[in-house]
């Protein structure tokens, strides 16, 4: 994830205006780090993950024409489309 690591450090920065804490990345290797099994039960908790962490799925896509690219989900391509693997919201 190093790679991947500076790259999303490097948008955050930019894009937001700040450094993202450690507990960040941790978090995030611990949500990729979820089987089958453990993303159905956040899943049927109606857990999810959004917001900023949008950004480690894809640190370099960019959201649709006209859409501030601080909106969650924005750059995935619906007003609302939010996947498994981001922030906890639910």
């Amino acid at each position: 994830m190093s790679g991947k690591r500076a790259e999303v450090e490097d948008r955050v920065l930019r894009e937001w205006g700040f450094e993202l804490p450690e507990s960040i990345f941790r978090f995030w290797a611990f949500v990729e780090s979820l089987g089958p099994v453990e993303r159905r039960a956040l899943t049927d908790m109606e857990v999810s993950v959004a917001g900023v962490s949008d950004v480690f799925a894809e640190p370099g896509v960019r959201p649709r024409d006209g859409v501030d690219d601080r909106t969650a989900g924005a750059r995935l391509g619906g007003p609302h489309r939010c996947e498994a693997a981001r922030a906890p919201w639910g």
